[in-house]
Order: C-alpha cells, then structure tokens, then sequence
C-alpha cells in the first residue's frame, strides 16, 4: 500500500538545482549576456537620461534572441542606478489597441472611460519616460501608427500638461514593421533599427553558463553538458536560446530526481520535451478563435490548405465547439495576427489549371501536440462527430 502521506515530500537537500526559477524564460539573470548590439541600445537610452533627446528605437529579431530580456536588463540597472526616468512596459499581445496601450500604462486593469484614460495618462506620464511596446507586430497596422504618432510628435502636434519627454521603445519579430507606418509617422518617428541575429553555439554556451552558475550548485554540471546543448540549439532549433534553457532545465529535473549529483541524460529527448513547452506557452498565450483557427489549419488536408478551406473547416469547428465564428473580415485579421506570430505562415500559390494565386495557410507547429491541445480546450471536437 502506497503511503499518501510521502506524495509530497520535498528533497531537503538537492545535489543539483540551486534556484530553479533561473530556468524560467521570465526570469532576468543577475550576470546577463551583453550581446554587442546592447550597446547601441544602451547608448540611446544613457543619451536621452543625460540630455533629454528620445531617439526611437525598433528592436528586430527572431524569438530566443534575447530581445525582451535586455531590455529588461537594462531597465533593472537603470533602477538601480537611480535615474529619474519613468519605465513602462506593454505587451502588444495583451495590450494591442492605443487605448489599451494607454490603459495599461495609467494602471488601468478593467474597461475605463476613454476621457478618463485619456486625461489620467498625460497626467501620469511625466519627466523623462521610456515606453516599451514588446511584440509590437501583434498590435494591427493603424493602431500602431496611431501609437507611434503620438510619441513621435509628442510636446508638438500632441500636447502634454507638462514637460514631459518620451523615448519610444518597439519590439517585434517583423524586421518590416516600421515600413508599414505611414511615411509622414515614420519621417516624425525615425527609429533606430536594430536586429538581433540567431545565437551562436559559442553565444549559447555562454547564456547556459551564467543561468548554471546562477541556479545550479558547484559541481552539478560540466562545461561539456553544456557545450553539447548549445550546439544542438544552434545547429537544430535556430539558435533560440529558450530551447537551450529549457532542455537544460529538464535535464536537471530529471537527474535531480534520480538522486544523481551530476547533470547527465538524453540531449535530444530534453530538446523534445523544451519544444512541447516552448509550444505550449504560445497555444495558451492564444484566444479562442486564435486556436480553432490554428486548429482548423492542422485539421484541413495538406494538399488543401487554402484560406477558404481552413474557413469552412473553421465554421465547423465551431460548431462542434459550440462556439459563433467571426466574420469573415475578423477571420482575415486572426490568420495575419497568427502569421505574425510565426506559428503559421501565408502564402501564395497557383491552383492547377488557372494559374490564380490562392493564400495558403501553413502551420508551422507540432500539428498533433496542438490538435490535442485545443481538443482538451474544447470538448465538443471531440464528441459526436468524426473528422473523417
């Protein structure tokens, strides 16, 4: 008979991980990775603190690349620094419209009176301020010119109560985002671009190292693990760095709870493991119809995946899950806010036979992990009807 009063022991003593909250992707470390193109960065902000001049900043780059967490960096030593400047940060995923972005920056957790907000958040933004907008390409088109026109003409065309000076931070995968502001926001605006490349094994090495001297005990891991993790990521996932993290985080887990004083175990199958996580964040950072979209484009025949087709099998669906579809201009707008976040892609291709490009949908996930995703989400996928 199983003692249920052992089920949740704990280790008193743990031979391996030190502090496992160095392995989540949120976490910032203490010794971070100074990639060279920080410096830039860091140089316009040292410059808008000393005198007061915002040169606006687009930060490029593929996910894993170490985007946000810089920039979060550099906002912690900011602070400790004990600089008067104001720090905002908004996610364009959560916050994707000018007046949630407003919103959230004003502290505004629930639906307020435009006016309100309006009035609150030129009151609240004062002296020197630094607005990051992260996963800005997940923000529509013209909200997001409205957006960059209101910093970018701040004090001019936009009044403020007060004299109050605003460096506008944007982060996003699209390395053509800004081009899609119109030309006299983008004249006004004139961000600084700057991409962040694919790490390098030799980049991924040293991001592993310093997570390892922060979370994991003296003698519980070798240089040579962590050599070999870099360069699977390098050479198999593109070098995005939260694949490295989490592979070493499972790697750690697993040989923890086997009792081991070292880290050891299957490379590949850690990498598995960190590739359902990585995918799992995303599906549940999605909406309802965001999911049944994606779902859809997994569920529809391979050799049939065009926009009309994944919409009938949308509508579908829906209807298994007991849930109104939107329409169709609201359907267009989901599949490029999935596109935009590189988990499918569109593209043109022509029919056999009238040569008329038609928009392909392609996912670009683990198809199977993801239908069981959203089939757990919403039982009625499930029950009642066959798929064929």
């Amino acid at each position: 008979m199983v003692d249920v009063t052992t089920l949740l022991d704990f280790f008193e003593d743990t031979n391996i991980i030190k502090n496992g909250e160095v392995f989540d992707l949120r976490y910032v470390p203490r010794h971070f990775y100074i990639r060279k193109e920080m410096h830039r960065i860091a140089e316009n902000i040292k410059m808008f603190i000393k005198y007061g001049i915002p040169e606006h900043i687009y930060l490029s780059g593929k996910p894993g690349s170490g985007k946000t967490a810089s920039i979060k960096y550099l906002q912690r030593e900011a602070e400790m620094r004990g600089f008067n400047l104001g720090f905002y940060y908004v996610s364009g995923r959560e916050y994707n419209t000018k007046y949630k972005i407003m919103a959230r920056i004003c502290g505004f957790e629930r639906s307020i009176d435009p006016n309100k907000v309006h009035d609150e958040f030129f009151r609240r933004v004062k002296g020197k301020a630094i607005i990051v907008l992260d996963e800005a390409d997940l923000v529509s088109p013209r909200e997001l010119n409205d957006v960059c026109f209101m910093f970018s003409r701040w004090g001019e065309a936009v009044e403020v109560a007060n004299d109050s000076v605003v460096l506008l931070i944007l982060i996003g995968c699209n390395v053509n985002l800004t081009k899609s502001l119109e030309p006299s926001v983008f004249s006004s605006l004139h961000p600084k671009f700057v991409f962040y490349g694919s790490y390098k094994k030799e980049e991924l090495f040293e991001i592993l190292r310093l997570r390892a001297k922060e979370g994991l005990h003296d003698g519980g891991w070798s240089d040579e693990m962590l050599e070999e993790i870099a360069a699977v990521c390098a050479e198999e996932y593109l070098g995005d760095a939260r694949f490295a993290i989490l592979a070493l985080r499972e790697l750690a887990v697993n040989s923890e709870f086997r009792g081991l004083d070292r880290i050891e175990g299957d490379i590949e199958g850690a990498f598995v493991k960190a590739a359902e996580n990585v995918l799992i964040a995303t599906l549940s950072g999605l909406g309802s119809h965001e999911l049944l979209i994606l779902y859809s484009a997994c569920r529809t025949p391979e050799d049939d995946r065009t926009i009309g087709a994944i919409r009938r099998m949308y509508e579908f669906a829906c209807s298994c899950a007991g849930v109104k579809p939107v329409k169709k201009s609201k359907f267009y707008e989901v599949v490029h806010a999935l596109d935009r976040l590189n988990v499918v892609s569109t593209a043109g291709k022509a029919k056999a036979g009238r040569g008329r490009p038609l928009n392909y949908v392609m996912p670009l996930v683990d198809e199977d992990l993801t239908i069981r995703y959203v089939e757990g989400m919403f039982d009625g996928l499930r029950k009642g009807l066959s798929w064929g």
